[in-house]
């Protein structure tokens, strides 16, 4: 059994919880985690060779392939950041438990 986890960059802990709420309430995961950044390295503005550093958190999201387009549009529109780091990665040997709760709960299409 093969699941789909999404994995958005956050800002905060609370724009993470908040996108990670909309996901649940529009059942596009059946679950998700905020895990807080300890720290975070990266050029800033772009294309001027400066450093810069920030914190912010993880959002993990559980959830089918069907439902990840429908997911990142609803991510982009609460992101508050214009182009947001949305990735996907493939779970697999998931038990069956899990994946038929994860399908039960889950909207039928996206």
């Amino acid at each position: 059994m093969t699941i789909r986890q999404i994995i958005v960059s956050c800002n905060s802990t609370a724009e993470a919880s908040s996108i990670g709420k909309s996901l649940l309430k529009k059942r596009l995961v059946v679950c998700y985690d905020v895990l807080p950044k300890v720290s975070s390295g990266f050029y800033w503005p772009p294309k001027k060779n400066k450093m810069a550093s920030g914190k912010g958190a993880y959002l993990i999201g559980m959830t089918l392939p069907r439902h990840i387009a429908a997911a990142k549009k609803l991510i982009i529109s609460k992101h508050s950041d214009k182009v947001p780091f949305i990735g996907a990665q493939d779970v697999h040997e998931v038990s069956q438990e899990y994946y038929r709760w994860l399908t039960a709960e889950l909207r039928p299409h996206a």
